[in-house]
């Protein structure tokens, strides 16, 4: 979806139909199925998986003690498909545009600005991590508990200095508090009929779940 303002509505309706209901947890994955898939980026990589794997052990452990566990599995499979989505087709300014069409230049900027910045942070780390396992394999180290935390201080040292250096960065050039910005949106046909979709299968949700209550 290029209008990333229809994209986060699509993510928070789907995501909250997943939620309310097994129907529109199967909905939302039909929806990413249908709209997002032809997209190679849109399928989970390695990350994704390993996060599938442990959320299918815990709905196995749910099952065997008695709850309903594929229904657990089913809407969280949901929800990170469609989170993996949106992560993977997010570009830069994105979440900031919208914070600012959504918030104004003050309260909008602020908060568009955080969030890029946490959300660079994320693709930052994964740039780090990558190159850490380049370094293990060059080294012919196999992968350990031990490495593993001594990959995990290194991400948190790193991240703290880029903190820190951003937040000088912002306050040599004078930055105080919001900014000017005018953001343009496309919004083709097909994004809004996918929009409109998304929202369908949330009231589809809800009447399901009003009718479980």
């Amino acid at each position: 979806m290029q209008d990333p303002r229809l994209r986060l509505f699509s993510v928070f309706a789907l995501s909250l139909a997943a939620f309310a209901s097994d129907a529109g947890a199967l909905l939302a994955i039909l929806w990413w199925a249908a709209v997002a898939l032809r997209h190679r980026t849109s399928v989970p990589g390695r990350a994704g998986g390993a996060i599938w794997i442990m959320v299918l052990a815990v709905a196995a452990g749910i099952q065997v003690t008695g709850g309903n566990g594929l229904s657990y599995l089913l809407r969280m499979t949901a929800i990170l498909i469609i989170a993996g989505w949106a992560y993977r087709g997010q570009h830069g300014g994105d979440v900031l545009d919208v914070a600012v069409w959504a918030g104004g230049r003050h309260t909008g900027f602020e908060a568009g600005l955080l969030a890029e910045l946490a959300v660079q942070a994320l693709r930052l780390m994964e740039q780090d991590i990558a190159h850490m396992k380049t370094a293990l394999r060059l080294k012919g180290m196999n992968w350990s508990v031990s490495s593993a935390l001594s990959m995990a201080q290194t991400l948190l040292i790193t991240q703290l200095h880029r903190s820190d250096d951003q937040a000088l960065i912002l306050a040599r050039r004078g930055y105080r508090h919001g900014g000017t910005l005018c953001p343009v949106f496309a919004s083709p046909l097909k994004d809004k009929i996918a929009a409109f979709c998304a929202f369908s299968v949330l009231l589809v949700a809800l009447g399901q779940f009003v009718i479980f209550l």
